[in-house]
């Protein structure tokens, strides 16, 4: 992703499903500007505390179902911004958002323009598919007086054609300064430099693109499969070694897969890899090296100078301290405490960044110059793994209990083990699903009485009653 240095204020307008969204999520993953939706941004401010928590069940619900009450959205809104007009665009700016996207009322897009908040307006179109919205909007394509518009009624590769030539001329007229796409990818691991080689013949590698394959994760990161060794056959074949060739007629690929991943014969497993390519905060590489069984080459600020890029997190994820256990965390801050959170640590890590050029520009080395960035600065990975271990890593790292940025990196790890090995997947799914008791466990389910049992025992036991008894409450439902 690009890092726009001089980040423009933006308006972006147009009606209903016409596709603002879309290009505000272009110039997020781009060109590295923030936005969060009008209506998210009032939805939270001020419609669920007044009114939502009354109707729905959550934020979520009341958020899903605004289509249905689009009118007494906008009125609401309208209200919030009683009597200053420009009070949701200044508090979103404040806030460190780079893009107002949905503005609904004429009277507050007068007011931001005279009050000269936004860079430029860019209007978006989708009228041959689409029809205007009425009701809930009084902004028309000729009121607004965008800028800049965008022909929506075509590809997407058109509609995002156009908006590079915005940030062409946002970057030529206007004086924005952005570090502008380049058709270099990233190398091949084959490619990367490795420590061995004289320093001053390195090539930089540009560490804000990512491979054209890969999976976004988290807001800069990234996971792309390099390389596959093996199959769930060959894994079978290798356990068939030990018993004779003449176990083929006896038990399938899938069930002598399922017998091995049951019964913990797991060398048949190690005959199998995969090598994956990442980009991911310091801070999450950190708890990744503690699996030790992998083979790994990282970028290196000894020989490189480090990427502009940092984690910030969204504002649902920044979570309160779990009052018992010491390394987790519980509880949610209201949205305007974690909108503060989430500024101060961009600024931290901006400013962190900004020190570290400084050190790079007084001729300090690169390897002490990086001692002062911050965990959530991102780094890049080469990591191989057999899949025994692999599985292991999964067991621990894509659990609700491991911290939520791993998970997201161990998720898509698990969806190509699913893709590459399905059956050995399918047979540590069901592991994972199973159940293993103690005797005196065991007997506490059957006679209720847990008087023998630890505290984690006892809630273990309670926890699997009540899940066994609400699946015999449902087969006999199905039953009747």
């Amino acid at each position: 992703m690009l890092y726009a240095e001089n980040r423009p204020k933006l308006l972006i307008l147009g009606y209903a499903r016409h596709g603002k969204d879309t290009v505000a999520e272009y110039l997020r993953d781009n060109y590295g500007l923030r936005f969060m939706s009008s209506s998210e941004f009032c939805g939270r401010e001020a419609l669920w505390d007044q009114w939502g928590k009354a109707v729905y069940g959550s934020f979520e619900e009341m958020f899903e179902d605004r289509s249905n009450h689009r009118e007494l959205w906008m009125q609401m809104i309208s209200a919030y911004n009683t009597p200053d007009k420009t009070k949701t665009a200044s508090t979103m700016f404040e806030r460190g958002y780079d893009m107002y996207v949905g503005m609904r009322r004429q009277d507050e897009l007068n007011a931001c323009n005279d009050a000269s908040l936004f860079d430029a307006v860019i209007w978006v179109d989708r009228s041959e598919h689409l029809p205007p919205e009425t009701g809930s909007m009084d902004i028309t394509r000729a009121s607004a007086r965008a800028n800049y518009e965008i022909d929506n009624n075509g590809e997407i590769t058109d509609l995002y054609g156009q908006v590079d030539e915005i940030v062409h001329n946002l970057t030529t007229v206007h004086g924005f300064h952005w570090r502008l796409p380049t058709q270099k990818s990233i190398p091949t691991v084959a490619e990367i430099p490795q420590p061995t080689i004289n320093p001053n013949d390195l090539e930089e590698i540009d560490m804000l693109e990512r491979p054209d394959e890969s999976t976004p994760v988290l807001d800069h990161g990234y996971v792309a499969l390099v390389d596959t060794m093996g199959s769930d056959e060959a894994i079978a074949e290798a356990a068939r070694l030990s018993y004779g060739r003449g176990t083929r007629s006896v038990r399938s690929p899938e069930g002598l897969i399922n017998y091995l991943y049951r019964n913990h014969h797991t060398s048949p497993f190690e005959m199998a890899e995969m090598k994956f390519q990442m980009r991911l905060p310091i801070f999450v590489m950190r708890q990744w090296v503690r699996h030790r069984t992998a083979n790994l080459n990282e970028y290196s600020g000894r020989y490189s100078v480090m990427p502009k890029l940092w984690y910030v997190p969204e504002t649902k994820d920044i979570k309160r301290q779990d009052t018992v256990n010491k390394q987790a965390s519980s509880g949610e801050f209201d949205f305007a405490e974690a909108t503060m959170i989430q500024s101060m640590i961009d600024r931290a890590s901006e400013q962190a960044f900004e020190t570290y050029e400084s050190l790079l520009e007084y001729g300090v080395s690169r390897e002490m110059a990086r001692i002062i960035l911050p965990l959530n600065m991102y780094t890049e990975i080469v990591w191989k793994m057999d899949l025994n271990n692999m599985l292991k890593f999964l067991w621990l790292r894509d659990d609700g209990h491991a911290q939520p940025e791993i998970q997201a990196y161990a998720k898509v790890i698990a969806g190509f083990v699913e893709e590459k090995f399905p059956l050995t997947y399918a047979a540590y799914k069901e592991a994972r699903a199973s159940v293993t008791l103690t005797y005196p466990e065991l007997l506490a389910i059957i006679t209720g009485d847990r008087s023998g049992l630890s505290k984690s025992q006892t809630k273990k036991s309670e926890n699997l009653q009540r899940d066994l008894q609400q699946w015999i409450r449902t087969e006999m439902m199905k039953n009747d």
